[in-house]
């Protein structure tokens, strides 16, 4: 007896044998790629090759030859190679070698670097390096007289005798951005030292030192920090570091500031740009985001010491890129044989050592340098 269950579209018939529909799927069209048999395996056009071997090669046609790489087995090991004979990463079995190999990190630029910069972590402006290009003081009392060159700068309010402080500094080839901190220290030297001394900033015209005077002296605007002074032969420091940003980003034109003493019958002598001993006069401290890499200088110990390797791409402001650590430096126009330093130039190197000495590299040829970051 033969049994049939018709329900489309399955059909079950004794002994049970099942027959199904075979789908319909519509063919894939592959574009590009041809695989040719050959002895042992295949060729992909394009010039990778599976061998007979069991290696994968591509533009070598064994290990370590020519251009190109090469990863199976060859003479009783299992063996890499990629590269050139000139250029090259390989595996022999037992030791990998490698040529021309920089070690490189992604860091975040302070300010705006060219490739080939020599760079360091933050940035930094020490005691007694940035003085005053123009310092002096104007008198009420002798409207008409400058005192530029006076090794001191009197400040005073006598009621019949006021008397500025002006000071000025030259903030040219330093970074613009990431400033985290600006102090301005000032010494004390005699004639009392009470009161609080109040800074403002200069406004509408420039001056000079050698001749500013009551009668011709600028106007000022607001006030940027301020500093009781009780004690003499002391260093005082004020915090300015918004308005030297202002200055530095060209968002407000550094005409410098007026030093004033808000406090009556006070007289306050401070030493001057012009004074014979040279720390204690007038200086800015500048510190820089230190998290941020900045183009290198020599001009202090705190640099040199947190000099880094050097910039591998063009990098803008507050965003990361690519920096070379160490082994080899391409570069141009060096004189093979010769040490290289951190110049005082900030981002530059050069054969002779800067105000602090720092080796970073040895030219072994004219386009290449081998870093030296210890």
């Amino acid at each position: 007896m033969k049994i049939e269950f018709n329900y489309y579209p399955l059909t079950i018939s004794a002994p049970f044998d099942i027959a199904l529909p075979q789908p319909n799927y519509p063919a894939v069209a592959v574009s590009g790629l041809t695989l040719l048999p050959v002895a042992g395996g295949y060729i992909l056009n394009g010039g990778i090759t599976l061998d007979a071997g069991g290696a994968i090669k591509g533009g070598q046609t064994a290990y370590n030859t020519g251009t190109g790489f090469f990863l199976g087995y060859s003479a009783v090991a299992y063996k890499f190679s990629v590269g050139s004979l000139d250029n090259f990463i390989i595996f022999d079995g037992t030791t990998l070698s490698a040529t021309d190999i920089n070690l490189n990190f992604k860091l975040t630029a302070g300010e705006a670097i060219t490739a080939g910069n020599s760079l360091q972590m933050g940035f930094n402006i020490d005691a007694n390096y940035l003085i005053p290009t123009d310092d002096s003081y104007t008198a009420s009392s002798n409207a008409d007289t400058n005192y530029g060159n006076d090794t001191t700068i009197s400040v005073r309010n006598d009621g019949t005798n006021i008397q500025y402080g002006w000071f000025k500094f030259n903030l040219a080839n330093l970074p613009t951005t990431n400033l985290t901190s600006a102090l301005f220290y000032f010494k004390t030297t005699g004639a009392g030292a009470n009161g609080t001394k109040t800074l403002k900033k200069v406004t509408g015209v420039d001056w000079v030192e050698g001749t500013i005077t009551y009668n011709n002296q600028p106007n000022v605007g607001d006030t940027i920090g301020s500093v009781a002074t009780p004690n003499i032969d002391t260093f005082y420091s004020v915090d300015i570091t918004t308005q030297v940003q202002a200055w530095l980003n060209g968002s407000e034109n550094n005409y410098g500031f007026r030093m004033e003493t808000s406090t009556s019958n006070t007289t306050t002598e401070i030493s001057s740009s012009e004074h014979d001993t040279t720390t204690i006069r007038p200086y800015l401290v500048l510190i820089y985001d230190t998290t941020k890499v900045f183009k290198a200088s020599a001009i202090n110990a705190i640099n040199t010491g947190k000099w880094i390797g050097f910039a591998g791409e063009n990098i803008t402001v507050d965003i990361a890129g690519k920096i070379l650590l160490n082994n080899l430096f391409i570069t141009s126009e060096l004189i093979a044989g010769s040490n290289y330093y951190v110049s005082d130039t900030r981002g530059a190197i050069s054969t002779s050592a800067g105000t602090v000495s720092k080796k970073v590299g040895l030219a072994l040829t004219t386009t290449k340098l081998l870093i030296l970051n210890f």
